[in-house]
């Protein structure tokens, strides 16, 4: 009976040896892209001459991507509008909706409302090649559920004009899916310095949640001033401050953020093998896959030394930061292996 016991007792220290050593290590998703604190996008109201003439070079200029939210009926006299929308797109800046002539949608009749959104995104969609034209800002901030309800079949967000609480900038910013059509944004005016900017930046970076700026027009010697205008040099002071906290934050497009926020929310990891020489897993979710396909930036832990990770027969760019591994991969991936060193 006792060598019965010690069989019995053998078999399950094998099995606890062998379930130990073949555990896959613990892979997420980040909670922002490359792994960064929190989020933050620079958002340009209206498209007014000064965002053709000054602010899609100074972005150039900085390397940064922003959102213009554009008003169609304001590109009529602006001979270059959307040559310099083409160029701000081709540097990464997204091109959205802000309707066709800017009026309040919940003072029109409801088909005239949604012409003045489809009008417009069909407008910038044709205009710019390649812009999917997921986000929308809504003019004066005015909106309703029946609006918001008609717009999640063509974007996957809406901005409005209301400003956050500093001490709320957190990551989980959304608690039902309405949410993300309710955004809230800083106005940047002149008395907003680069310094109380930077206090936002430190804000979101301490809440890891999203953080959108909302600006107007730009004025300068050759640009007289426009709605809710701040001098050029201050936009350039801005854009310096927050290029400053670029590695600790994602600066991005709303567009972007959003899907890529959604995304992480929505998606789940599956292990689908799993041995002391490799691991398998694929992502499981159940959302439109045109108009979400942001990268997804995975952490692995350090159990293992890695050697390589593949999708089918790419290899997959991975870096070691901290107490992880961390790397990139497409939303669409289906099978991603990673495999260890001996």
């Amino acid at each position: 009976m006792k060598n019965k016991f010690k069989e019995v007792a053998k078999v399950i220290l094998i099995i606890i040896f062998l379930t130990t050593t073949i555990k896959a290590q613990e892979i997420t998703i980040a909670n922002w892209y490359e792994n960064k604190s929190g989020a933050v996008v620079l958002s340009f109201d209206d498209w007014l001459p000064s965002h053709a003439n000054i602010v899609v070079n100074q972005l150039e200029n900085h390397q940064l991507p922003a959102t213009f939210f554009v008003t169609i009926q304001n590109t009529k006299y602006q001979k270059n509008a959307f040559i310099m929308m083409r160029k701000a797109f081709a540097n990464g800046c997204e091109i959205a909706n802000h309707t066709l002539t800017h009026p309040d949608l919940t003072a029109i009749d409801i088909e005239e409302a949604k012409n003045e959104i489809l009008g417009a995104r069909k407008i910038l969609m044709d205009s710019i090649p390649g812009n999917p034209c997921l986000s929308f800002s809504f003019p004066m901030g005015v909106k309703d559920k029946d609006l918001i309800q008609f717009l999640k079949m063509y974007h996957i967000n809406a901005r409005g004009i209301n400003a956050p609480n500093e001490n709320n900038l957190n990551y989980n910013f959304i608690k039902q899916a309405n949410d993300y059509y309710k955004l809230e944004t800083v106005r940047i005016w002149r008395v907003i310095t680069p310094k109380k900017v930077g206090n936002w930046l430190d804000y979101v970076t301490k809440g890891g949640g999203l953080l959108t700026f909302m600006i107007h027009s730009i004025e300068n010697e050759n640009n007289p001033a426009g709605w809710d205008p701040i001098p050029e040099k201050y936009l350039s002071e801005i854009l310096d401050t927050v290029k400053a906290h670029q590695n600790q934050l994602w600066i991005t497009t709303m567009a972007k953020a959003t899907q890529y926020h959604q995304q992480k929310n929505n998606t789940q990891i599956k292990i689908v093998k799993n041995s002391n020489s490799s691991t398998q897993f694929k992502i499981i979710h159940t959302l439109n896959a045109t108009m979400f396909n942001h990268d997804l930036t995975i952490l692995l832990s350090k159990e293992k030394e890695i050697k390589a990770i593949k999708i089918g027969k790419n290899n997959i760019v991975f870096k070691e930061i901290g107490n992880h591994y961390q790397f990139n991969i497409p939303y669409n991936a289906q099978k991603v292996e990673i495999i260890y060193k001996n």
